[in-house]
């Protein structure tokens, strides 16, 4: 799984130039990367963390289902529907410039 976590501007705008590329295998791994981010988030349990992000971008959310996997799948698809998360293909390569980079013509 591949996603951009999309840069945003002060007021909270999602910026469709820019942002964070993470790759896992899975959608609860790609929430593990997301907290790993600040020490300020590391530190929570992927529910607490999940859902006090939701708390900042809808207000009063609708509960994530119990299952953590499906959890992460959900919490995901929401920051989606915001504009704040981008699926990107698996087969995508990315550089670190989020530019799509072409593999090279020997290789």
């Amino acid at each position: 799984m591949k996603i951009l976590i999309r840069a945003t501007t002060p007021a909270g705008v999602p910026i469709p130039e820019g942002g964070e590329f993470l790759e896992a295998p899975h959608a609860l791994e790609v929430v593990a990367q997301m907290r790993a981010q600040t020490p300020f988030t590391a530190r929570l349990g992927a529910r607490a963390y999940m859902v006090g992000i939701l708390v900042g971008v809808e207000g009063d959310p609708a509960p994530l289902p119990e299952d953590p996997a499906q959890a992460a799948s959900d919490f995901l698809m929401r920051l989606t529907k915001h504009g704040l998360v981008a699926f990107l293909p698996d087969d995508k390569v990315v550089g670190p410039d989020l530019e799509e980079v072409a593999p090279c013509a020997d290789k």
